[in-house]
């Protein structure tokens, strides 16, 4: 059976490779990685439109640059089903009309669809491009040049025709390339193209990350086998952080492939051809650790000899705007696994965290006016956290606003939070102290056209005393929530003399902190 899984996806990998090849210049409406398309809006052509094959959980960035100062450029992504799944306008207006969609989570294996319009009337040319990972390019070393790449413990190294020969022979021997001028950050995406690998015996080959000097860097390899690791480097001494692992997505005895690496604070996460295959948190730290670079390893045999073509090598960060990182104006998912990671790749919440719990469905009525409360899982407590619901609001009786929402910072029926939606269209967050709700410490907002009948996505975000909340996916607001620590669940809120019922279904919260 696993032969036959292997197979599987050694034939789809072959497919989708052939749109991923390094040429100059976009020929069809397939969007290729890290290979801008252009383009131009016009009063005849008023969208443009690429496809592409995209991996369940790939990390997948896209940028449309206006390079006419004419247009105003919209970008939309949408499933095979032609539902739209996330876009973008002015991602930073009024500083740049242009589009932008980083760091999303592929959220099913399949073909999607990039589609490029304009706002209004605007017209004129753009370039769009395709990044796994960030959006913002560190490097894109395409190894034209020797540069400034080092090598240590290698026998050889040279660069020829756009691809990086390395050679490292000897007995369980790892030989390093690596850029000592590279400056990365606390949260970067790294990929090298691996364009061949031979050797005589075994062979294992990677990306050095968090790399300091020699002696200390974290080592992630992939073997021949077709195994990965992670091992922390410490003053030459190795310790494995995670042994390795098979995955099905990974053939043994390819010799072509794509490895990458999604660093995060003291996690990282491990692509293969563009696929997650693991993720492992708690990496020790490297003091010092700002650069990285390619990774080889002979076996633990004499006469040993690896040798590998690298085409290209690339990282990409977060794009940077003004007022700091560019925050998410919208979600592609709100399934709880899939939202929870693409909050985690987006910024929005740190990495490290876990489920507390999911819950199937749960139920709240309210026939009065004032606020029904359900906690649940009442003994778990949450400081910083992610919150979300499927709701669906159903009225026996109709006077009045009333609606469904999230409790939060519960403490008892005099202290708490609440962030909600009603039938009038409004939604907000709202403190309860004592017998009354401290306007000073919320919000309300009216979304026009807002359709009760169907079911609202909820989703709130609490980190540092600071709440995001997301509404069908899209960001709705931001505000300061103090003393925001306590029990979790659902609320029926009635303003009138309604009768609503909330039906909440996939209820789920995730921990961002570690208090009971």
């Amino acid at each position: 059976m696993m032969r036959m899984v292997t197979a599987l996806f050694a034939a789809l990998f072959a497919a989708f490779c052939l749109t991923i090849s390094t040429v100059t210049a976009q020929t069809d409406n397939t969007l290729r990685a890290n290979l801008p398309a252009e383009g131009t809006i016009s009063d005849e052509t008023p969208s443009l439109s690429w496809r592409f094959y995209g991996w369940q959980d790939q990390m997948l960035s896209f940028r449309v640059r206006a390079v006419s100062p004419t247009l105003d450029p919209v970008l939309t992504i949408r499933n095979a089903d032609g539902q739209r799944i996330i876009g973008n306008d002015d991602y930073n207006y009024p500083d740049s009309r242009d589009s932008l969609v980083e760091g999303i989570t592929i959220p099913r294996s399949g073909e999607y669809e990039v589609i490029v319009s304009s706002f209004g009337e605007t017209t004129g040319d753009f370039v769009l491009t395709m990044l796994p990972g960030y959006a913002t390019f560190l490097l894109d070393e395409r190894f034209v040049t020797v540069g400034d790449w080092t090598p240590h413990n290698l026998t050889s190294y040279r660069v020829q025709d756009g691809v990086a020969a390395i050679e490292a022979d000897g007995v369980a021997q790892t030989g390093l390339l690596v850029n000592p001028d590279l400056t990365l950050g606390e949260r970067y995406y790294i990929e090298a193209i691996i364009d061949t690998v031979s050797a005589r015996n075994d062979w294992a080959l990677g990306l050095a990350l968090r790399y300091r000097d020699v002696a200390n860097y974290i080592a992630l390899a992939l073997s021949e086998r077709g195994e990965w690791r992670l091992v922390h480097v410490s003053d030459g001494d190795e310790r494995i952080v995670r042994d390795w692992t098979p995955h099905p997505a990974i053939s043994a005895g390819e010799t072509a492939f794509r490895l990458g690496a999604l660093v995060d604070g003291d996690t990282i996460s491990v692509f293969y051809d563009g696929l997650f295959v693991g993720r492992v948190g708690d990496v020790p730290s490297v003091a010092g650790g700002v650069a990285a670079g390619v990774l080889t390893r002979t076996a633990e045999a004499v006469g040993s000899v690896i040798r590998a073509e690298v085409d290209d090598l690339f990282i990409t960060v977060p794009t940077r705007i003004a007022s700091g990182y560019v925050f998410p104006t919208e979600l592609v998912s709100a399934s709880p696994r899939i939202a929870a990671q693409e909050l985690v790749r987006r910024g929005v919440m740190p990495s490290g965290g876990q489920m507390a719990w999911e819950i199937e469905d749960s139920f709240l009525d309210n026939r009065a006016p004032g606020v029904a409360h359900l906690p649940l899982v009442a003994d778990t407590r949450l400081t910083d956290f992610a919150l979300g619901a499927t709701v669906q609001m159903t009225f026996t009786r109709e006077e009045g606003v009333a609606g469904c929402g999230l409790l939060f910072g519960y403490q008892d029926e005099t202290d708490y939070w609440m962030a909600y939606l009603d039938n009038s269209g409004g939604y907000g967050l709202s403190r309860r102290v004592d017998d009354s709700f401290d306007n000073d410490e919320g919000f309300f907002a009216v979304r026009d056209g807002w359709d009760v009948t169907a079911t609202s996505d909820l989703l709130l975000v609490v980190r540092d005393a600071h709440a995001h909340l997301f509404i069908n996916r899209q960001h709705a607001a931001s505000w300061d929530v103090a003393d925001a620590g306590g029990a979790v669940g659902n609320i029926a809120v009635n303003f009138g003399s309604s009768v609503i019922s909330c039906q909440f279904r996939n209820v789920w919260a995730w921990r961002l902190d570690t208090a009971d």
